[in-house]
């Protein structure tokens, strides 16, 4: 897939896209190079039972919570509006060497806005990059990364089963996906939440690492692995919303997730994988 040298304006009009986000994090540090601003857009057709932003799950609609009542998750926004925004710490991005970075939920779900803000971003000279989990269809995927610079793609599990269970959708697309990406131009970071119990055993490892090295060994555009360890921090989201916490639920008393049976993978397959401070999961 191959980036247009030259990004065309956002529109400022009232035909331009509007997006549904609802978190916009100043100074990030583990989403892309340098300093950064991470947009986090509403709608998620995942379900990780470990997911750290259930806020962020529901589509444009209103959030349904069982047994109360309808609670509003972000809010919609148009593009000239998120990109002042963003580009108020234009001086730390070019100081850093970093940038805009879109996550969710999943940006692919809003791929016309996803594109049109980025464009923005790239007219002015800023780096951009897009987190996505690649459940979508390529059309969307494709359009809503065309002026993506780092594309940050969210690895759950090698298992087909195992990843239907955890994660409430197939596998397949997200590996076609991948294929994809990896045979264009725009470099491909994978990214690995490690959860305990869930992927951080043995066989999941070994699973995982040799699905990627069968991805990504022709590629020139793989751009390496970072592993997310599991944290708990978003859990009290799910009782402020009236959810379920079901990773909980599943593997009660999980203790810390084993990063290093993924990097000595990882080291098998002739692969490096750097370990992160946070699980963006």
């Amino acid at each position: 897939m191959k980036s247009s040298a030259a990004p065309c304006c956002a529109n400022s009009d009232a035909s331009a896209p509007r997006g549904r986000i609802f978190n916009i994090q100043r100074f990030s540090l583990h989403d892309g190079p340098g300093i950064r601003t991470v947009v986090f857009l509403q709608g998620c057709p995942l379900r990780c039972v470990w997911c750290a932003n259930p806020e962020g799950i529901g589509g444009p609609a209103d959030v349904h919570c069982p047994d109360g009542p309808q609670r509003r998750a972000g809010e919609t926004r148009g593009v000239a509006e998120v990109h002042r925004q963003v580009m108020a710490d234009e001086a730390y991005y070019r100081t850093s060497g970093g940038g805009v970075t879109l996550s969710g939920g999943e940006m692919a779900q809003q791929p016309d806005f996803a594109r049109a803000l980025l464009a923005a971003c790239r007219r002015d000279g800023v780096h951009t990059a897009v987190e996505t989990s690649g459940f979508a269809s390529w059309s969307a995927l494709r359009r809503a990364c065309e002026f993506s610079q780092l594309v940050l793609y969210d690895l759950k599990l090698a298992d087909a089963a195992r990843h239907r269970r955890y994660t409430g959708v197939s596998l397949r697309p997200i590996v076609r996906n991948l294929q994809r990406l990896l045979a264009g131009d725009i470099p491909v970071r994978i990214r690995i939440p490690a959860i305990p119990q869930v992927n951080d055993g043995p066989a999941q490892a070994r699973a995982m690492m040799e699905l990627i090295h069968a991805l990504t060994r022709h590629s020139a555009s793989f751009a390496g692995i970072e592993l997310l360890p599991y944290h708990s921090f978003g859990v009290n989201k799910y009782t402020q919303l009236g959810l379920p916490y079901r990773y909980a639920e599943m593997h009660p008393g999980a203790g810390p997730a084993d990063t290093g049976e993924l990097e000595r993978a990882a080291r098998g397959f002739g692969m490096g994988a750097a370990t992160l401070a946070h699980c963006i999961g």
